[in-house]
């Protein structure tokens, strides 16, 4: 649950109690209260939502923590970060890739999106200095791609898939309307 209603109200009656918890009301407050009521409330609103988040982050370290020490696959613990993160952050999709020391370029080991078939963008390897995440691996830091849908080198990957015959529809229409990435490098010892 990411949200917390709290409902201000220049009336003085409060809301019934149906709709209160049809909305999941976390708290009712009139307008007409002191302003330091209104701002604990919403602080109160806010630290409630921390700590939930928290509670889902830790949750999830402990889980990969977990198939870590059970000595489960690479690609299942990968997938399952993969959910973690989409969970966390609300993304769309995620993917990992791990370098190929003997290939030279980094292929997709774990993903998580809403159709599986958006996998399958992201399957051929790519190599260091690439566009994207080849270009975050060659620098070493993070990095956030805005207005994708306007880069030409976006366009330069998307047009000719979005040409192709064997285009899906959920490919299709991430590829229409995919607006950002954020790509992270991750080195382990």
């Amino acid at each position: 649950n990411r949200h917390r209603v709290v409902v201000l109200t220049a009336h003085e009656e409060l809301l019934e109690a149906g709709p209160a918890e049809q909305y999941q009301v976390f708290n009712y407050l009139p307008k007409s209260g002191q302003s330091q009521a209104i701002r604990f409330s919403l602080d109160q609103a806010f630290k409630e939502l921390e700590r939930e988040q928290l509670v889902q982050k830790n949750k999830y370290l402990l889980e990969v923590q977990r198939k870590i020490s059970s000595n489960v696959p690479l690609q299942e613990i990968l997938n399952f970060i993969c959910d973690a993160v989409r969970g966390t952050v609300d993304a769309y999709n995620c993917h990992i890739r791990v370098y190929d020391f003997e290939r030279g370029d980094f292929r997709l080991e774990g993903f998580s999106g809403p159709d599986e078939s958006i996998r399958q963008l992201f399957v051929s390897p790519r190599a260091k200095g690439h566009v994207f995440s080849g270009q975050v691996v060659k620098s070493g830091k993070a990095r956030a791609f805005g207005r994708l849908q306007k880069l030409k080198k976006f366009r330069d990957y998307a047009d000719p898939l979005l040409r192709s015959r064997s285009v899906t529809d959920a490919q299709r229409r991430y590829l229409e309307q995919v607006e950002s990435a954020y790509i992270v490098p991750i080195r382990t010892g």
